[in-house]
């Protein structure tokens, strides 16, 4: 039975090809848009539950992974990211659509991919000061 690791059953739409290795578009995808790692830790935030807490690994102006911070494939979230410290970067919020996850890296810990399907203007201003001003690729 395909589920989502959990004990729960799948989506209605997800079927076992939806657990086989990324797509096509999701390849071509990370191909078009590079990835770009944090050199500093930047706190992420699920709007509906603050305790919950993780922090972003590498982002995108599409994308995003954040470790510590539980997920299923398909969740949609309202994430907040925290530029707290950071000169010149106004803390924003994003909704994110969860595409891929692990219960536990190599380090212990949750990680999970995320695409982004909404974010304000002002908000992708301040995205795009963040890869500028702490990310590199």
């Amino acid at each position: 039975m395909v589920g989502n690791g959990e004990g729960h059953p799948p989506a209605e739409h997800e079927t076992m090809s939806d657990k086989k290795s990324p797509s096509v578009e999701d390849t071509d995808e990370r191909r078009r848009t590079p990835r770009n790692f944090l050199f500093v830790p930047v706190p992420v935030y699920d709007a509906a539950d603050p305790a919950a807490e993780g922090r972003l690994n590498d982002v995108s102006e599409h994308g995003l992974q954040v470790a510590g911070m539980r997920s299923n494939r398909g969740e949609i979230k309202t994430l907040i990211v925290s530029t707290e410290g950071l000169a010149n970067i106004n803390s924003f919020q994003l909704v994110v659509e969860c595409r891929w996850a692990q219960s536990e890296s190599s380090e212990g810990e949750c990680v999970a991919g995320y695409q982004i399907v909404s974010i304000a203007d002002p908000d992708l201003e301040e995205l795009k000061k963040l890869i500028q001003s702490t990310a590199f690729g």
